[in-house]
């Protein structure tokens, strides 16, 4: 039986030398195995294990000692080969991480996927003897790699030991099998691995699709808008949560049956014409159109408030086939409540018609203003053209531009509160402040000059009732300045303002006070009382009050609240 033993062990060790011969002898046919092809694909699968330039990890490091404690080597890698270097995953007995392609043993070790590669002694191989991981530390004699394999064949790396000592007796049968079975189980855990990366990308991927869908859905719910979808071989639609909030459309419902839940009748024909274009197969497959919902006067369901609203729907219909072939097989929508770009649409239009009415009832105010100041400026009508530079014409300019003046202020005021209103306060103040000794900034609210007070509560007028009153406290306070109080360095004017309750109308008060005195009422009206009096009585359907008083001028107005406020 020794005798046997030993005939077999010299067997082994002769098979051993010609396996190593064989490998230590260049073959093309061997070498050129790795066409440019087959490397790309290797490298391919390299990467789909996302293990290069990562760091060690304690289960490739265990294998790896494995491996080395029982081959007795002191050097043991598990090495993966990349384009052009080898990357250490594990390194025992190597203090670096990764090398060169050009020097490592592994490049040879992968040409031949199913087979150990063993060279007994690195000097003796034609291929290694001048390699400076031979010639240099770590002085390598012996090397012994087993490839690692994909299920596919692509072997990505190897599990290899390699010692400074040669050994002519290379591996025997059971070292070979130790090896092999080290590196299946190195291949193991990188396909575990991999596993594990793919299932925590996917959970990353699951974590950030559910944040987008619920960022998706709060930006529906904050636009009022929802998203729906129609399989166009069954005619059932599916209707996303916010649908069924904003619409009262079930989850699932035929398209027509859903149709009733939120489309006026009178709207219908229009949207399912709009869907039928948008599924027409020689057509785009863009669907739009904007329709009305249903009120609850309609008979519309409790998750529609009273009264009409809009909505806008805008979707995309995607086709399969080609030519005659071709047909819709989806339709994917996004619907949106636009009841408030159509009410301010609407408000638009009314603001444009209201603002050409204003325009052209400014214009007729103007020529009646100037035809009256024309024939108060020259005498009576039908009287002669002034020349040029007469003192008529002078007076007519510069009261004509004074008027003109103070219809300007009336707007200014108005187009700081966008034509809706405008403050009766301010109003006064800035038409009064060319006649003080101050400017309209001193002349706040309650506050007094030297020769206007100006007191009142905070009134907010409708937009032809400030125009009017312009005119209004412009006569009187140019009057005052030709004639009374505003005449005299010590003359003084106080006006107030305030709102009546029991009268239910908006007061205005002017009195003079210091100015040249007033024995008896004016024998004759000019043009400003006349356009007083038109203003009040006839454009504000309102009544006021003249007085001449010892000391100058007293005047009172009322205008019905329901046509002065804003």
């Amino acid at each position: 039986m020794q005798v046997v033993h030993n005939v077999s062990r010299r067997h082994d060790s002769t098979s051993r030398t010609r396996r190593a011969h064989r490998d230590a002898t260049p073959d093309a046919k061997v070498l050129n195995i790795a066409s440019p092809a087959g490397e790309a694909a290797r490298l391919a699968a390299v990467s789909r294990y996302t293990a290069l330039d990562t760091a060690s990890e304690a289960t490739f490091n265990r294998l790896a000692a494995i491996a080395g404690d029982l081959l007795c080597a002191p050097i043991a890698l598990v090495t993966l080969v990349g384009d052009r270097r080898l990357w250490f995953k594990a390194h025992i007995g190597l203090n670096s991480t990764a090398m060169p392609r050009d020097f490592s043993f592994c490049r040879h070790t992968i040409l031949r996927p199913n087979e150990i590669m063993v060279v007994p002694d690195t000097l003796d191989d034609p291929r290694f003897s001048a390699n400076p991981m031979v010639t240099g530390g770590p002085h390598v004699r012996f090397y012994a790699g087993a490839p690692l394999c994909t299920h596919d064949g692509h072997a990505l790396g190897t599990l290899c030991v390699a010692s400074p000592e040669a050994r002519p007796g290379g591996l025997s049968a059971k070292e070979e099998r130790q090896l092999r079975a080290l590196a299946t189980s190195v291949m193991d855990a990188l396909e575990l691995r991999r596993l594990a990366l793919a299932a925590e990308r996917a959970a990353e991927d699951a974590q950030a699709h559910r944040a987008q869908a619920e960022r998706l859905r709060l930006s529906l719910e904050v636009a009022g808008a929802c998203a729906w979808e129609l399989d166009p071989s069954t005619g059932v639609t599916i209707w996303d949560a916010s649908a069924q909030a904003l619409l009262g459309v079930p989850a699932s419902a035929g398209l027509e049956d859903a149709l009733t839940y939120y489309v006026r009748a009178t709207d219908r024909a229009k949207v399912l014409a709009a869907v039928a274009s948008a599924l027409d197969p020689a057509g785009s497959g863009t669907y739009a159109t904007e329709h009305r919902s249903l009120s609850d006067a309609d008979g519309g369901c409790a998750a529609h408030p009273a009264g009409a609203r809009w909505h806008q729907s805008l979707g995309q219909a995607t086709f399969e086939g080609e030519g005659v072939a071709r047909r819709a097989v989806r339709l994917v929508c996004f619907t949106v409540d636009i009841t408030a770009s159509h009410a301010a649409a609407e408000q638009q239009d009314l603001l444009v018609a209201e603002l050409n009415h204003r325009v052209k009832n400014t214009l007729s105010i103007v020529q009646s203003i100037a035809e009256q100041t024309r024939r108060s400026s020259e005498g009576a009508p039908g009287g002669y053209q002034r020349p040029r530079g007469a003192p008529e014409r002078r007076k007519f300019h510069a009261d004509f531009q004074a008027r003109l003046r103070a219809l300007a202020t009336a707007h200014d005021a108005l187009t700081r509160e966008t034509w809706r209103r405008a403050s009766l306060g301010d109003l006064v103040r800035d038409l009064v402040a060319p006649y003080a000794c101050g400017t309209a900034a001193t002349l706040s609210a309650n506050s007094s000059s030297e020769r206007i007070g100006v007191a009142g509560p905070s009134i907010w007028l409708a937009p032809n009732t400030a125009v009017a009153l312009a005119l209004v406290v412009h006569e009187l306070a140019t009057n005052a300045a030709k004639h009374g109080a505003l005449s005299s360095p010590e003359g003084h004017v106080s006006v107030s303002w305030g709102v009546d309750a029991s009268t239910a109308a908006v007061w205005l008060s002017w009195a003079e006070t210091g100015g040249p005195p007033v024995p008896r009422p004016p024998a004759r009206s000019g043009f400003g009382s006349r356009l007083i009096e038109g203003t009040v009585r006839g454009q504000l359907g309102g009544s006021l009050a003249w007085s001449w008083e010892a000391g100058g001028l007293a005047f009172k107005l009322e205008v019905p609240a329901a046509r002065a406020l804003a």
